[in-house]
């Protein structure tokens, strides 16, 4: 049950949704049916342990929740790899040629593939990013450390809300992984400076 206050993204007065840091649909993938506890393994810097909790607290309204879902969670989520033997964006991707830059790694151009949504996979990478930098989120009793954006704090909303392009200066990539099962595990974003820019790395289900 939501419950009455200032949405973070439309800045509008409703009712607030218990919105969650990474959609709970990506848990239940993350779930081993073949254990006896099948909840995921959750690791900090402290300790790991089994939980079903989740990152989740009232943020958005439930028009700025289905922004997020149309926008970008419900295609991201449809090709994501969900177990060894399916991962439909890599399918996507098996037709088509890649540059090859290293011996591990090539590099797909997805403008020239339209059966890649890249403005879903930008929109969600971004829109978790965003929400990750908007204020503190926790797993039980686990911190989940806050992003700092800066000066793209502001334009970010603006764009995920629909009110503004995609700032400047910003650039998503997106890694696919190539080994036969991939992991399933995924990690909040976190901040890193490379080469005089800031990233904020996040990986979402596979390795």
């Amino acid at each position: 049950m939501g419950f009455n206050g200032i949405c973070a993204l439309c800045l509008r007065q409703g009712e607030l949704q218990e919105s969650h840091l990474l959609p709970r649909a990506l848990y239940k993938h993350l779930r081993d049916p073949r254990q006896r506890n099948q909840n995921p393994v959750l690791f900090s810097s402290q300790s790991s342990s089994q939980t079903q909790d989740q990152a989740k607290q009232h943020l958005l309204c439930v028009r700025c929740e289905t922004r997020f879902n149309h926008q970008g969670e419900r295609w991201t989520l449809a090709n994501y790899c969900r177990a060894k033997d399916d991962f439909p964006l890599r399918e996507l991707l098996r037709p088509h040629s890649a540059q090859q830059f290293t011996e591990d790694f090539s590099c797909y151009y997805c403008d020239r593939i339209p059966d890649v949504d890249t403005d879903s996979l930008a929109y969600f990478a971004l829109s978790v990013i965003w929400r990750n930098s908007f204020c503190a989120w926790k797993i039980g009793a686990t911190s989940i450390a806050q992003l700092i954006l800066g000066p793209y704090q502001e334009p970010l909303r603006q764009y995920l809300a629909g009110e503004s392009d995609l700032p400047e200066g910003i650039a998503i990539q997106a890694s696919i992984s190539s080994l036969l099962e991939p992991a399933l595990i995924t990690t909040f974003p976190r901040m890193r400076n490379q080469q005089g820019c800031t990233s904020s790395p996040f990986q979402e289900s596979t390795s």
